[in-house]
C-alpha cells in the first residue's frame, strides 16, 4: 500500500473537522493595519467572501501526531486558529487607534495593546468592532420592547421596570463587561483574540441604524453576524463560520457548543451586575411619585380656600423652588384578593426547546440554592387564589391555570401560575429571577428548585415526575369529550388547607365545561413534543 493510501485512510478516520483545522493552519494571511478607521456600510446586503486560500506544503510525518495521540492538549493544537507571527516591520507599523470613550480606550490598552497574542487580522477585526461601539454604541443595550418591539427577541419578556432600567446601560458598556467576563473563562491566552471578537461583537445587531432596518428578518444575534461579515477582515477569517455560530447561539435554550454556552453565561453574569441597582432605582421612583402626590395634594387644598385663583402649574411650583415635578402616581396597583393573576405573555415547557430557534435539545434542569426571599406560605397563597378560576389572557382568550380534579385527588397547576407567584413573593429583590423572564434555562431552574422544595415539604406529588423534570404530561378532557395534551404540576389539596371536595364544590359552570378531568399519561423517558 503506497503513502497516498495511508494518507486517505488517516484523513477519513480523523474527520473533516481536523482537516479544516489544518487548512486554517496553512492559510497565508496578509497583514492589515488596525490604525485605519472603520466606517461600516450603511446597508449590509451580502456576506463578503474570503480570498482564495493558498497552502504551505507539509510532510505527512510532520502532522501525523494529530491522529496518533489518544489525548491532545489544547495548547498543542492552538496553532490551528492563532495568528501567524508578523514580520517585525509590519508590527512596527501599527498605529494606536483613538477612542472617544475613555473606558473603551482603557479596554484596548488592557486586552489588545498589551497582549502580544492579539495581532494581525484578528487584531484589526477587534479594533474595528471597538470603533463601531465607540461611534454608535451609546444606544440602549436591550431591544424587543417599546419603540424597538420585536417578537423575535428574548428580552421582550423582561418586566417593564427591569427593561427600562437596563435601557439605561449603553451597548458599548455592556459589550465591554461581557468581554471581560468571557475572556476570564479561558485558561489559554491563545483563545483571547477569538474570545474578544465573539464577546465584543455579539450584540452589534442592536445598533439602531441596523436594527430598525433589518429586525424583521431576525433577532439581534443574526444581525450581529451580518454586521461582522460586512467587515472584510472578519469575512476572511478561516474560522469565521464557527465564530458566527457561537454568536447566533448565545440566546438559545441549548446553545450547542461550549463556546456559546460560555458566552451565554458571561452575558447573564453581566446582566446580573448591571441590574444590581434596580431595587434602589425603583424605590427612588416610587418615593418621588409619592412625594409628588403629597405636594400636589397640599397645593390643591390651599387652592380650594382661595376663590378665583387657579391651581399652580408644575412650572410655577418649580419656579417657587420645589425640586419635585407634579406628576401622576406610577405606583403598582395591588391585585384584589381572589382575583386571578393574568398569565405572562410566554409559556415555558420543560420538555422541549421553545425559544423559537432551530437548535434542538432539552435543557437539563439544575436545582439551585433556595433564595433568601423564599416563603412557602406566600407562594401557595398566590396559587390558591387562582384555583378553579377562569381568567382572560393577554390575547383575550378565557383560560384556567389551576384546576381541582376529584378523579386524581390533586390540584393541577400550570407552571405560569407558579412562576407568577414566585415573582410576587420575591418582589424586586432578586435580579437574576427578574432576568429569567428572558432566559428560559434560568426560569426552568428556578421552577425546578421551587417544585423540588415543595415536594420535600409534601406539598407537591413529585413521584409522578421523572428525574430532572418538574411537570407531568397529562391529558385534559373537556365537557365535550375532547382531549388536550398538557404539562401540569400536581399539588396536594392539603397544601392549600382544603379538601378536594371543598375545592370542587365551588367550581363554576364554565370551568366545568372547559375541563372535566385530568388524566396523567404514562411517563416516558424520551423527549416529549412541544405543546402550545
Amino acid at each position: 500500500m503506497d503513502t497516498s493510501t495511508y494518507f486517505l485512510s488517516a484523513a477519513a478516520v480523523f474527520g473533516a473537522g481536523i482537516c479544516f483545522g489544518v487548512k486554517s493552519l496553512m492559510t497565508k494571511q496578509d497583514p492589515v493595519s488596525p490604525s485605519q478607521s472603520f466606517d461600516p456600510p450603511a446597508e449590509i446586503t451580502s456576506v463578503s467572501q474570503p480570498a482564495t486560500d493558498e497552502y504551505e506544503q507539509k510532510k505527512l510525518e510532520e502532522i501525523s501526531w494529530l491522529w496518533i495521540d489518544q489525548e491532545i492538549e489544547l495548547s498543542k493544537i492552538a496553532f490551528m486558529w492563532r495568528e501567524q507571527d508578523e514580520p517585525p516591520e509590519n508590527a512596527a507599523m501599527v498605529i494606536r487607534p483613538h477612542f472617544d470613550h475613555q473606558e473603551i480606550d482603557q479596554f484596548y490598552e488592557e486586552f489588545v495593546a498589551s497582549r502580544p497574542i492579539v495581532k494581525g487580522t484578528r487584531r484589526t477585526v477587534i479594533v474595528k468592532i471597538l470603533q463601531i461601539l465607540d461611534k454608535e454604541g451609546d444606544c440602549p443595550s436591550v431591544v424587543g420592547k417599546e419603540d424597538r418591539a420585536n417578537s423575535h427577541e428574548a428580552e421582550r419578556d423582561l418586566g417593564d421596570e427591569l427593561y427600562q432600567f437596563l435601557s439605561r446601560v449603553p451597548l458599548w458598556q455592556h459589550a465591554l463587561l461581557v468581554a471581560r467576563k468571557y475572556v476570564a473563562k479561558f485558561q489559554y491566552d491563545v483563545m483571547l483574540p477569538d474570545a474578544l471578537i465573539i464577546a465584543l461583537g455579539h450584540d452589534l445587531g442592536k445598533i439602531p441604524r441596523y436594527y430598525q432596518k433589518l429586525y424583521k428578518s431576525g433577532d439581534h444575534p443574526a444581525l450581529s453576524t451580518n454586521i461582522l461579515n460586512g467587515i472584510q477582515e472578519y469575512a476572511s477569517l478561516p474560522n469565521r463560520n464557527e465564530l458566527s455560530r457561537v454568536i447566533m447561539g448565545h440566546h438559545f435554550l441549548v446553545p450547542g457548543s461550549p463556546l456559546a454556552e460560555q458566552l451565554k453565561a458571561a452575558d447573564g453574569e453581566a446582566r446580573t451586575i448591571e441590574g444590581e441597582g434596580l431595587i434602589a432605582w425603583i424605590d427612588r421612583k416610587e418615593a418621588a411619585a409619592h412625594d409628588s402626590i403629597v405636594v400636589g395634594s397640599d397645593l390643591n387644598k390651599r387652592d380650594a380656600t382661595e376663590e378665583g385663583r387657579a391651581a399652580p402649574s408644575a412650572e410655577t411650583v418649580a419656579g417657587q423652588g420645589s425640586s419635585l415635578e407634579i406628576k401622576p402616581s406610577r405606583k403598582r396597583q395591588a391585585r384584589p384578593k381572589g382575583e386571578a393573576a393574568p398569565p405572562p405573555t410566554s409559556s415555558a415547557n420543560v420538555y422541549a426547546n421553545e425559544d423559537g430557534s432551530n437548535k434542538k435539545g432539552r435543557h437539563v434542569c439544575k436545582e439551585m440554592s433556595l433564595p433568601e426571599w423564599w416563603d412557602t406560605e406566600k407562594l401557595l397563597a398566590g396559587i390558591h387564589e387562582s384555583i378553579d378560576k377562569i381568567i382572560s389572557d393577554n390575547g383575550g382568550k378565557t383560560v384556567w391555570l389551576a384546576v381541582s380534579d376529584p378523579g386524581t385527588g390533586m390540584v393541577w397547576v400550570d407552571e405560569r401560575l407558579v412562576w407568577d407567584s414566585l415573582k410576587k413573593v420575591a418582589g424586586n429583590t432578586d435580579t437574576k429571577l427578574l432576568l429569567a423572564d428572558a432566559n428560559v434555562a434560568d426560569r426552568r431552574d428556578f421552577l425546578y428548585t421551587a417544585i423540588k422544595e415543595l415536594g420535600r415539604q409534601g406539598k407537591v406529588e413529585v413521584g409522578l415526575m421523572g428525574e430532572g423534570y418538574y411537570q407531568v404530561p397529562v391529558n385534559a378532557v373537556t365537557g365535550s369529550g375532547k382531549s388536550f395534551s398538557m404539562f401540569l404540576i400536581p399539588f396536594f389539596p392539603a397544601a392549600f388547607g382544603e379538601t378536594i371536595a371543598e375545592l370542587h364544590n365551588r367550581k363554576g359552570s364554565l370551568i366545568q365545561k372547559m375541563v372535566t378531568k385530568i388524566i396523567p399519561k404514562q411517563f416516558e423517558v424520551k423527549q416529549c413534543a412541544n405543546v402550545s
